[in-house]
């Protein structure tokens, strides 16, 4: 395969990589653990540059993985490193900006992967990072892999949390965001979400709809809310467009945060009324992962916390939509460092039969200890979870955003950031860490990892 990764003209930066080594530990659903497997050391060139406090993302379809991140070097963008038939290709700047958009920092790349194509989202920006004083006009991008420049989605976009999610189904590709369209909206956290489709008829992004107002989901009491961090997924059965996000209220001076989900069906472009899939009794539930698998479950999860200024106690929830209650993934507590994130965002993948889920975060009491990354299986659409598997292993470092997708092929890929402590006392990134689980016969597989050094 060629992939064609136009750069923009710049000088090239210094290259440093992270090395990392995967060891398989092989369960069988029968008989535990049976041995474990060597594979080579592999290397993602050019990560060390990976944004602080920002998303990275992965997406697998048959023998093409695609993981995405934004670079804080100067006068760099979206990167992209892929891997085929198990050979990673590289890592190049994939923003290739047309002349007329003059932004100059890339930020909140989300990418989706079928059969030989990579399409990318992300925010094109003249701040250096998500904006918090909600005075910088952003841009949504979108770009699909050798087929020129970059696209502008919607322009005249506010707020720190516009981050694109994009999906890959029959009917081409399909992105949503929050947004703000003024820079007083924005303050007063009223953001909208937004949808646009990308087909081969058209070689371009529709022109977004509001698909849910800030308000659509607002207790009558609040005094104000918005929409925000939506995820979308397609049924391959029904193709059912499926977008959860996280409703944001203020009422009676208290501050709440509930998981909602809207529907489009197949044969519509018309969206269902909001549905609350967080239980009443859960005030603080954020950051919501939704996935599909190919036998038509949908799979949900997402954080429930005790507070949101200063996080202290955070647990992962997962609900299909064939259940009414969520279940709890996390052995007591998932605890974070504050350093980055404050909320420990999971991600969720299916396949049949098969649901994976992945967050950052550490057991134990407050400021006892460094994030790893932790993923829980279920081989029965949910109905029961293996116990919780550390794959970063990092006894001395952060491992944080982690981003997990089951392939076609039955691989679970997962990539993250890991960041080390500089001699100045500051959390860095070191670099971006991939590994991915083969599978074999009936067996789970769920790698450890073992850093060289």
């Amino acid at each position: 395969m060629t992939h064609e990764m136009k750069r923009k003209q710049r000088c090239s930066p210094e290259t440093l990589a992270t090395v990392w080594r995967v060891a398989l530990l092989v369960f069988s659903a029968a008989a535990g653990v049976s041995a474990a497997t060597a594979i080579s050391s592999q290397v993602l060139p050019n990560s060390s540059g990976v944004r602080e406090q920002d998303t990275i993302d992965l997406s697998a379809d048959g023998n093409l993985i695609s993981v995405v991140w934004a670079d804080q070097r100067a006068d760099s963008g979206i990167w992209v490193a892929q891997r085929e038939a198990g050979v990673w290709q590289g890592a190049e700047d994939m923003t290739y900006l047309p002349p007329a958009i003059d932004l100059p920092y890339s930020w909140s790349p989300g990418v989706a992967v079928t059969g030989t194509q990579t399409a990318v989202a992300w925010i094109q920006s003249s701040a250096p990072s998500h904006p918090a004083d909600c005075s910088t006009e952003n841009r949504v991008m979108g770009r699909l892999l050798g087929t020129g420049p970059a696209q502008v989605v919607m322009e005249g976009v506010y707020g720190p949390y516009t981050s694109p999610d994009i999906i890959a189904s029959s009917t081409g590709w399909h992105v949503v965001f929050s947004a703000a369209t003024s820079p007083t909206d924005c303050t007063g956290s009223l953001l909208d979400i937004y949808y646009s489709s990308w087909t081969a008829a058209t070689s371009s992004w529709s022109t977004p709809v509001a698909i849910v107002t800030h308000s659509a989901a607002l207790d009558p009491n609040a005094v104000v809310g918005g929409a925000l961090f939506p995820r979308i997924s397609a049924n391959p059965g029904t193709g059912e467009l499926h977008v959860v996000w996280e409703q944001n209220q203020a009422s009676r001076g208290e501050q709440e945060r509930s998981i909602w989900m809207t529907v489009r069906p197949a044969s519509s472009t018309q969206w269902s009324a909001p549905e609350r899939l967080s239980p009443s009794a859960q005030t603080l539930a954020v950051r919501p992962s939704i996935a599909e698998a190919s036998d038509g479950e949908t799979h949900i999860s997402w954080t429930v916390t005790d507070r949101l200024a200063v996080v202290t106690e955070q647990h992962i929830q997962y609900r299909s939509l064939k259940r009414s209650l969520p279940i709890s993934l996390s052995l007591g507590a998932d605890q974070v460092t504050g350093n980055f994130p404050t909320l420990a965002r999971s991600t969720i993948s299916a396949r049949t039969g098969i649901v994976c889920v992945a967050w950052h975060g550490y057991a134990g009491a407050a400021g006892s200890g460094k994030e790893d990354i932790w993923v829980r299986c279920s081989r029965d659409k949910g109905a029961t979870w293996g116990a919780p598997e550390n794959w970063s292993q990092s006894t001395d470092q952060l491992s944080i955003f982690a981003s997990a997708e089951l392939g076609t092929d039955g691989y679970l890929n997962a990539a993250w950031v890991e960041y080390y402590l500089d001699p100045l006392g500051n959390w860095k990134p070191q670099g971006v860490s991939f590994r991915s689980g083969p599978p074999a016969d009936n067996r789970i597989f769920l790698p450890l990892v073992m850093r060289g050094r």
